[in-house]
């Protein structure tokens, strides 16, 4: 799936295939990757606001995640943020 994702048709114009996805769901998992995508308003907001189920936070199959402010979750984003 990642690898539709980033199609160059798909890179041209994202947003047919976002409606798309989001008529048949608004959330999609990538099994290939365990990525999952949120595609409507509520999903990402609940995700963006509730840190205790959804966490910024990822390890890569290499390892250690990079230690930068996307990857942090609150209260050491918020701190560094401010």
């Amino acid at each position: 799936m990642m690898h539709f994702f980033f199609s160059n048709d798909v890179r041209r114009d994202p947003f047919t295939w976002y409606d798309q996805v989001r008529s048949a769901s608004p959330v999609l998992c990538d099994a290939s990757t365990g990525t999952w995508m949120l595609f409507d308003y509520a999903s990402v907001k609940r995700a963006m606001d509730d840190h205790g189920t959804f966490s910024s936070r990822v390890v890569p199959p290499t390892g250690r995640a990079p230690e930068w402010l996307v990857f942090l979750d609150p209260p050491r984003h918020s701190r560094l943020r401010a």
